[in-house]
């Protein structure tokens, strides 16, 4: 939620002002301790691991309907944070959506609608 959400209106993290950064500590820890962690690809997969061995236990196929960072959130880390899921969705076979391709979690910048080339470039590799 701080990296993904980071400063989204709706949330309680709406006004934070504090760098976040992905891979790694997502914020400085002597600045905000809720919520925050290391994240990298392998927390992220260990986050939905849990769904991976259930859909391998019933041969079931594994779907994720939406993901997605707030425009808020630096580019770089935008940009290794989507490389990372979709290697997790590749590696594990899991289908996925982009959510949503403008406003909220945007992969075209505002206005033009021209893509925004450093995560349609990763969405795109195959």
């Amino acid at each position: 939620m701080l990296l993904t959400h980071y400063r989204a209106g709706w949330t309680a993290i709406k006004d934070l002002t504090v760098p976040v950064s992905y891979p790694g500590q997502l914020v400085d820890t002597t600045l905000i301790r809720s919520r925050n962690r290391v994240s990298n690809r392998e927390t992220l997969e260990k986050d939905i691991y849990q769904a991976v061995e259930v859909a391998e236990k019933f041969n079931l196929p594994l779907y994720c309907g939406e993901f997605g960072c707030f425009p808020t959130t630096p580019i770089a880390a935008r940009q290794a944070w989507y490389a990372d899921m979709i290697d997790i969705f590749n590696r594990h076979h899991i289908a996925w959506a982009h959510w949503n391709y403008k406003n909220d979690f945007p992969v075209v910048e505002a206005g033009a609608l021209e893509p925004i080339e450093a995560l349609v470039s990763v969405m795109m590799k195959d």
